[in-house]
C-alpha cells in the first residue's frame, strides 16, 4: 500500500494572499483609541491573534483545494496463460507434448492453447498480434517467421501499447536437420561467367555438398560454412539445370543422402533453372580504345561506333565513354526516347565532360559543379543511441565514440568534431572543437549524469532517431567546411521512426552534409535483421557503412568508398579496393542515387531513380581510375552495365517467364506474343501487352508450361530451421516477458500472476481535517481569551 499527498484544486492556494492582506488591515486598525498602557496589552494581545488566524486561514485555504491521499493496492486480477503453440513442420525437431505441459500449467492457472501455423505456414507475428488483447502469452516456437508476416520486433512495440507480457519457452532440438538453397539470377549470358552460391541453414556440423550442372558435378566438398559462392560458365543458350544436394554425415561415419541423420529429407535438394540468353547488343560510342573495350567485349554483343546511328533498333544499352559533349540536340532527343522505352544508359567522364553544358544533361543524375576541397576543415559529429539502459560509466556507444575520436585525432587534417546522444529527446554532450580537445570530449561522456532510473524502476529509453538526426543536421547551421555525421545505433528503431529520420536525411544530404552508420552490433537480439536500418543510414546519407574504426581514414582520401549498399548494382559487394587520380567535378541531382563515392564523397558512380541511366563520373581507366576498372573490381563494373541492360528477354517477339515455384503454391506464368496461349496447365488472361494466368505445381522437381522449364522447390516453411533465439528475445526483452524451460511450471505460474496484478488508485479526501484543525484553533483562541478576561476581572 502506497498513500502520497495530491491536490485537487491546488489554484485556491492563491486565495490566501487576499485573506492574509485582509485580516493584516483588520489587525492594524485601531477602531477604538486606548491609553499608552491598555495599548501595550492589545499588541500583545492582537500578536497572539495574528498567529492564530494566520493558521487559521492557512488551513482553510487547503480545505478549499480538496487536498486527497492516493491509495495505491494490487488485486490479483484474472491471473491466466494463453499458449501459443506453432503447430508447423519445423516443430517436429523438438519433440515437445504441449497436452502434458498444458496439464501442468491448468492445475495451477487457468490455461488456453491456441495453435498457430500449419504444415508449411507458419505466420508467428500475425497470429501473436491476434491474440494481444491477452494479457499474459506464452510463445512455444522455434521463431522462425514466414516472410510476409508482422515482424517480431513490430508485434513487441503493439505488445506495450496493450500492456501484454509476452514469455517464450526454451526449446532444445532433439532431432539435426539443415537446409539448402541456390541464390541467383535467373537469367545468364552465354559465354560468360554465371555467379550464384548456395547457403545451408542450421549448419551444425560439417556437411557434404554436390552442385551438378546439367549433370556434371561442379562441386564436391565437406562444408562447414553457411554460404559459398561459386561460379559457371553456359556455352549453349537455352534452359539449364543447377542442383545443389546436401548430404550430413550418417552414424557410421560415410556421408550419402539417404542414410542422412537430417531429420527432413524434403530441404536436401534444391533445384535452379537458368535461362541461358544471347549476348545483348550494345552501342558503344567512343573515339579511343580503353579496357573498357574489353569488359563490353567480353560479355555483350557490341557496336563500336564515335556517332550514334541513324536506328537504336535492338540495343540493349548504350554506353558513352567521354564524348556526352559531342552528342548533338537530334542525337539527344533519339536517346532520350530510346530511354524512355525502357533501354538503358551508361556515360563514362574523362577530360571532355561535364566541363560544359551539353545536349544530354537533363538525361543524367549528375550535373557540374562541386565545393572547393582545398584546405577546407572536416566536421564530424557524432550522433550517439542512448535509448534502452546501460549502467555502465561509459556505454557500448560511447566506447565506439571514443576510438573514433581517438582515430581522427590522428590525422592531420584540420579536423572539429562534436557529440549529441538521442533517446527520448537529444542532448549535446560536446559542442564542435578542435580534435585536439579530443580528450575532453571523452571526460564530458564519462561525466555526462544519464537518468536511467527513476524512484526505483529502469526507464528503458525509446530510440527517437528522428528526432536525433533533425538535431544533429541544426547544429551544422552556418558552418562551413566537409560536414559529416556519424551515426552510432544498433539500428533498432521503429520503422516509422527510421522512415521519418530517411526524410531529414535526404534533406540534410542535399544541403552537403554527408550521414555515415557505424556497424555497431547488438549481442542481444538477430543483428541480422538490424543491418539494413543501419545500412539505410548511410545509403540515404551518401556516406560510409563504417565496418571498423579505421575506415574512418576512407573519408580523407580519394580512395573509394560505396555509400548504397541497397542497390541493385552494388548489394553484397565486398568493399573496393581503388582509388582514384581524378575525377569529373559533379554534384547529384534531386533524381540520383549516389552508389560509390570518394571518400570525401565526390560522386563517382550515380544512377537515376526512374529510369536506367547511369554515370560514371571519371575516366575509362586510361589516366585517372585504372584500378577502378582493375580485375579486382571488374564485377563491380559489369553490374553498372548489366543494370542498363536490364532484362536479356524484353526484346523478343516471344517469350515465356514463370517464377521461381513452390510445390502446392501458386505461381505466376507470364507470356508475351502475339497471341494468348493455349495450355492444359491454365488459363491464358490478356494482360496489357502480354497474357498470365496461375499454375499451382504438385511435385518438386522440374516442370514445364509452354516448352518453358522451370524450378519448384520444397515450402518456404523448410528453409528457416533450428531454435531463432535472437529473433525471440526481442518479444521478451521489449514486453517485460522471461524465457523459460519446461520443468519451470511454478516460475510460469508465478510469473502470470504477478503479471495479472492490477494496480487500483483510490482518493481519501481530506479537507475536513483541516477544517476541525482550523475550528479547534479558533475555539481554542476563544477559550484562552475568556480564561485571560477572568484572570484580569
Amino acid at each position: 500500500m502506497l498513500l502520497s499527498l495530491k491536490f485537487e484544486k491546488i489554484y485556491m492556494i492563491f486565495l490566501f494572499i487576499p485573506l492574509f492582506v485582509v485580516m493584516l488591515i483588520l489587525l492594524i486598525i485601531n477602531f477604538v483609541h486606548f491609553d499608552e498602557i491598555e495599548k501595550r496589552k492589545k499588541r500583545k494581545q492582537r500578536f497572539w491573534i495574528f498567529l492564530s488566524r494566520s493558521a487559521i486561514i492557512v488551513l482553510l485555504v487547503i480545505a478549499l483545494t480538496s487536498p486527497f491521499l492516493e491509495k495505491k493496492e494490487s488485486t490479483d486480477g484474472n491471473p491466466e496463460i494463453m499458449l501459443l503453440y506453432d503447430n508447423s513442420s519445423s516443430m517436429q525437431l523438438y519433440n515437445f507434448d504441449i497436452d502434458t505441459f498444458k496439464k501442468q500449467l491448468e492445475d495451477k492457472v487457468p490455461t488456453q492453447v491456441k495453435y498457430i501455423g500449419n504444415e508449411i505456414s507458419s505466420p508467428i507475428g500475425d497470429e501473436i498480434f491476434k491474440q494481444l488483447h491477452k494479457k499474459n502469452l506464452l510463445l512455444i516456437s522455434d521463431g522462425n517467421n514466414q516472410k510476409g508476416s508482422i515482424a517480431l520486433q513490430d508485434v513487441a512495440v503493439l505488445a506495450n501499447k496493450f500492456n501484454t507480457t509476452i514469455n517464450v519457452l526454451k526449446l532444445d532440438e532433439n532431432k539435426k536437420d539443415t537446409s539448402i538453397i541456390i541464390d541467383g539470377a535467373k537469367t545468364a549470358i552465354i559465354d560468360t561467367e554465371y555467379p550464384f552460391k548456395f547457403a545451408l541453414d542450421n549448419l551444425k556440423e560439417t556437411g557434404k555438398v554436390q552442385v551438378v550442372v546439367d549433370n556434371k558435378v561442379i562441386f564436391e566438398k565437406d562444408v562447414s560454412v553457411d554460404k559459398t559462392p561459386l561460379s559457371y560458365k553456359f556455352t549453349t543458350l537455352g534452359d539449364h539445370l543447377i542442383v545443389a544436394k546436401f548430404m550430413s554425415k550418417n552414424n557410421d561415419g560415410a556421408k550419402d543422402n539417404t542414410a542422412s541423420k537430417d531429420h527432413f529429407e524434403i530441404n536436401n535438394i534444391y533445384y535452379k533453372v537458368v535461362e541461358v540468353v544471347e549476348k545483348p547488343k550494345v552501342l558503344y560510342i567512343s573515339s579511343k580504345t580503353s579496357i573498357i573495350d574489353d569488359i563490353l567485349q567480353l560479355r555483350y554483343n557490341v557496336v563500336k561506333q564515335t556517332t550514334l546511328p541513324q536506328s537504336l533498333n535492338g540495343f540493349f544499352a548504350i554506353v558513352i565513354n567521354d564524348r556526352m559533349n559531342a552528342i548533338t540536340d537530334e542525337e539527344s532527343k533519339k536517346i532520350e526516347s530510346f530511354v524512355d522505352d525502357g533501354n538503358g544508359l551508361v556515360v563514362i567522364g574523362g577530360e571532355n565532360s561535364f566541363n560544359v553544358p551539353s545536349h544530354i544533361d537533363l538525361l543524367l543524375p549528375v550535373q557540374m559543379g562541386t565545393k572547393d576541397e582545398k584546405n577546407v576543415a572536416f566536421n564530424f559529429l557524432l550522433l550517439l543511441d542512448a535509448s534502452g539502459f546501460t549502467p555502465e560509466q561509459l556505454s557500448a556507444e560511447e566506447q565506439v565514440a571514443s576510438q573514433i575520436l581517438l582515430q581522427l585525432n590522428k590525422r592531420k587534417e584540420k579536423i572539429n568534431a562534436g557529440i549529441m546522444r538521442f533517446a527520448h529527446d537529444t542532448k549535446i554532450i560536446s559542442d564542435f572543437a578542435d580534435i585536439s580537445l579530443a580528450d575532453a570530449m571523452v571526460k564530458k561522456m564519462i561525466d555526462l549524469d544519464d537518468v536511467s532510473i527513476i524512484e526505483g524502476v529502469v526507464w528503458y529509453r525509446p530510440a527517437n532517431l528522428d528526432v536525433g538526426i533533425r538535431r544533429a543536421g541544426e547544429m551544422y547551421k552556418n558552418i562551413e567546411g566537409n560536414n559529416n555525421i556519424i551515426v552510432i545505433s544498433d539500428g533498432a528503431v521503429k520503422q516509422d521512426v527510421l522512415l521519418g529520420a530517411i526524410e531529414y536525411i535526404k534533406a540534410y544530404r542535399d544541403k552537403g552534409i554527408r550521414i555515415h552508420s557505424y556497424h555497431h552490433q547488438n549481442l542481444f537480439l538477430d543483428d541480422n535483421a538490424l543491418i539494413p536500418s543501419r545500412q539505410a543510414i548511410s545509403s540515404y546519407g551518401r556516406g560510409l557503412y563504417i565496418k571498423e574504426i579505421t575506415d574512418i581514414d576512407k573519408l580523407f582520401e580519394k580512395n573509394l568508398i560505396i555509400s548504397d549498399q541497397n542497390h541493385w548494382i552494388t548489394y553484397g559487394l565486398p568493399k573496393l579496393d581503388a582509388s582514384l587520380v581524378k575525377f569529373n567535378k559533379v554534384i547529384p541531382t534531386a533524381y540520383g542515387q549516389t552508389l560509390v563515392t570518394t571518400g570525401t564523397g565526390v560522386p563517382i558512380i550515380t544512377t537515376n531513380s526512374y529510369n536506367r541511366v547511369a554515370v560514371i563520373s571519371t575516366d575509362d581507366g586510361a589516366e585517372w581510375a585504372q584500378q577502378l576498372f582493375s580485375k579486382n573490381n571488374l564485377y563491380l563494373s559489369y553490374r553498372v552495365f548489366d543494370w542498363a541492360v536490364g532484362d536479356p528477354n524484353r526484346n523478343k517477339e516471344t517469350y515465356v517467364r514463370v517464377e521461381d515455384a513452390i510445390v502446392n503454391q501458386k505461381t505466376q506464368v507470364q507470356y508475351k506474343g502475339k497471341s494468348v496461349p493455349i495450355s492444359d496447365k491454365c488459363n491464358f488472361v490478356a494482360v496489357e501487352d502480354y497474357s498470365e494466368c496461375y499454375i499451382v505445381p504438385t511435385t518438386i522437381g522440374i516442370d514445364q508450361i509452354l516448352n518453358k522449364k522451370f524450378n519448384v522447390n520444397y515450402p518456404e516453411e523448410y528453409i528457416d530451421i533450428g531454435y531463432n533465439e535472437d529473433e525471440l528475445k526481442v518479444l521478451t526483452q521489449k514486453t517485460g516477458g522471461s524465457f523459460f524451460t519446461s520443468g519451470d511450471i511454478q516460475n510460469i505460474v508465478e510469473k502470470t500472476k504477478n503479471s495479472a496484478k492490477v494496480d487500483i488508485i483510490k482518493k481519501i479526501y481530506i479537507d475536513w481535517y483541516f477544517v476541525i484543525a482550523a475550528i479547534a484553533i479558533f475555539l481554542t483562541e476563544i477559550v484562552i481569551r475568556k480564561i485571560a478576561e477572568r484572570i484580569r476581572e
